[in-house]
């Protein structure tokens, strides 16, 4: 079967909507916890500083996991930010960028959602092993090609 190659460059804005995009509804669930949890304590007792202690869980829960978390990885782990060349084939997905080269093999992914601008790989264990940004295809041609090898390969949902 063909090979597809992709090459690309995250952005700050790319890789944010992907953390958010990959576990919206884990996400959603965690915020909503959180806000309940708050409004608990805030109803609890009459003073300003339930209202305080309340307040500070639903603000900071929220800030860390949706802008410190991420932002702290962008800016320290490895590859992100660089150039990366993704390798689609027979016997999986080859990425490398300037500091790091991985295999990921098919018996890996159980599963692949497409959105407008990106495929998501997940593992057994529902969890995001990868995405492959669209822009970085050469043209249509290549993103249906991809989509057939994912096919061919994975179970592909939209």
């Amino acid at each position: 079967m063909d090979e597809v190659v992709v090459e690309y460059q995250l952005t700050w804005g790319e890789f944010r909507r992907m953390q958010w995009g990959v576990g919206r509804r884990r996400n959603i669930i965690l915020v909503i916890a959180v806000l309940i949890l708050a409004s608990i304590t805030a109803l609890a007792g009459d003073d300003l500083q339930w209202r305080i202690a309340a307040g500070m869980p639903a603000v900071g829960v929220p800030l860390l996991l949706f802008w410190i978390f991420p932002r702290n990885e962008w800016n320290n782990g490895l590859g992100i930010q660089g150039p990366r060349r993704v390798t689609v084939g027979d016997e999986g997905l080859v990425v490398k960028s300037e500091s790091v080269e991985f295999k990921l093999k098919w018996k890996q992914i159980v599963r692949v959602e497409e959105t407008n601008d990106y495929f998501v790989l997940f593992s057994k264990k529902r969890i995001a092993l990868f995405v492959i940004l669209k822009r970085g295809l050469r043209s249509k041609d290549d993103e249906g090609t991809l989509r057939l090898l994912l096919e061919d390969r994975v179970r592909t949902t939209s």
